[in-house]
């Protein structure tokens, strides 16, 4: 079972397999060496298994996976279904033939009230919005793939930005992330809206921060 402490991967497992969860921790600072881990370890975490489920970027820690290798592996060695959780996918890497969203709710099997206190599929503009917003990217931004690389070069840039500030260290290497980037903080570290902004040099313009947590311990 692949768990990548997502809330609603986390759901559709208990849902859906009613098991334990198997965790291996992986070095996750060298492509190379997180690869090697994941191929290695991979064949005996899936014996058995019926249904795996794949982050495509997962959120903590903000890293790209080798999915479509993964994906081939796991079919090679008799999984019958691979589900890649693609939530931070879309806009970063080519995933999605469709829009819908296989994975329940973070809220699952805590009763009527919390699973259907917030339904955020009821409004279908943005889905009706897709064809004018592709043709928008493709007129004024010079396409998807330019998007997509301002973005990273963007991510990457702010990530060192603060880490040099903080005299820290990014968690990954460039290559492994795609428009998301951690740092690692103190736990006294706390960024401010302000304080983010008065980083940056001036002819970059400032988004809305809020701040943001110490995600560990130096």
């Amino acid at each position: 079972m692949l768990s990548e402490e997502d809330a609603a991967v986390e759901k559709f497992l208990q849902l859906k397999v009613t098991s334990d969860v198997r965790e291996k921790e992986f070095n996750h600072h060298e492509e190379s060496r997180l690869n090697h881990g994941i191929f290695s370890l991979l064949p005996r975490l899936v014996r058995g298994i019926h249904l795996a489920v794949i982050d495509h970027i997962t959120s903590m820690p903000s890293i790209l996976l080798p999915v479509k290798e993964m994906v081939s592996l796991c079919r090679s060695h008799g999984v019958e279904q691979v589900l890649v959780d693609g939530a931070h996918a879309l806009g970063n890497v080519e995933h999605l033939d469709r829009l819908h969203h296989p994975v329940v709710s973070t809220t699952h099997g805590e009763g009527l009230a919390a699973e259907r206190a917030w339904v955020g599929t009821r409004d279908y503009s943005a889905q009706l919005a897709v064809s004018a917003a592709e043709e928008f990217i493709q007129r004024e931004n010079g396409g998807l793939e330019t998007l997509r690389r301002f973005n990273h070069n963007s991510a990457v840039a702010m990530g060192n930005l603060l880490a040099n500030e903080r005299g820290t260290v990014r968690g990954a290497p460039a290559e492994m992330a795609a428009a998301m980037v951690m740092i690692y903080t103190t736990k006294k570290t706390i960024w401010s809206f302000r304080t983010l902004s008065s980083l940056l040099p001036e002819n970059v313009p400032t988004c809305r921060f809020y701040n943001v947590p110490a995600m560990k311990s130096l």
